[in-house]
């Protein structure tokens, strides 16, 4: 059973499995602020797009993020008609998505998790993805995936900006 961690601020991040590579994983990252610390929780498993957005809609529905990020440089915008189809079917309200346009080089966007972790202001639940997502954060850059580092890094901003706007309108 997966714990819940907080309301808000937080936000999800998904990086669907481009099947570019045999055996990508798709990455569905929530964080979450409480107490100066991060939470993290990740669900990262090889899985076809529809399930990626039900297990996203999930989540989103578990921690009830201010924001859900879905990176936009190739197909992956796509994917926001399947969360509308799939949430009016499931009578569930529309999620706050946002397609993100990815400018900075990946491996750059990744390597600034470095703060986080040297600073030791994550704090990962227990599950298989959070191992999964540790394990391809120790392994970086030399790894063959690197899915899950780049939905946190991309969850740590959506939260950021979640915070910063939170801080400007808190009513």
């Amino acid at each position: 059973m997966r714990t819940q961690v907080t309301k808000r601020p937080g936000s999800t991040a998904i990086d669907p499995s481009q099947g570019l590579r045999r055996g990508d994983f798709s990455a569905i990252v929530f964080a979450g602020l409480s107490g100066g610390l991060v939470y993290v929780d990740a669900w990262l498993e090889r899985r076809p797009p529809e399930r990626t957005v039900s297990d996203a809609i999930e989540m989103a529905m578990r921690y009830t993020p201010a924001g859900v990020a879905i990176e936009a440089n190739a197909f992956q915008f796509l994917l926001a008609p399947e969360f509308d189809r799939q949430c009016r079917e499931n009578r569930i309200a529309p999620l706050p998505l946002h397609l993100v346009t990815q400018h900075t080089p990946k491996e750059v966007r990744i390597r600034g998790l470095g703060a986080y972790l040297a600073r030791e202001k994550l704090r990962f639940l227990e599950g298989q993805g959070c191992r999964r997502l540790v394990q391809q954060l120790r392994d970086f850059p030399l790894s063959e995936y690197d899915d899950g580092p780049d939905a946190l890094e991309l969850a740590l901003r959506m939260l950021h900006l979640a915070a910063a706007k939170e801080r400007e309108d808190p009513g």
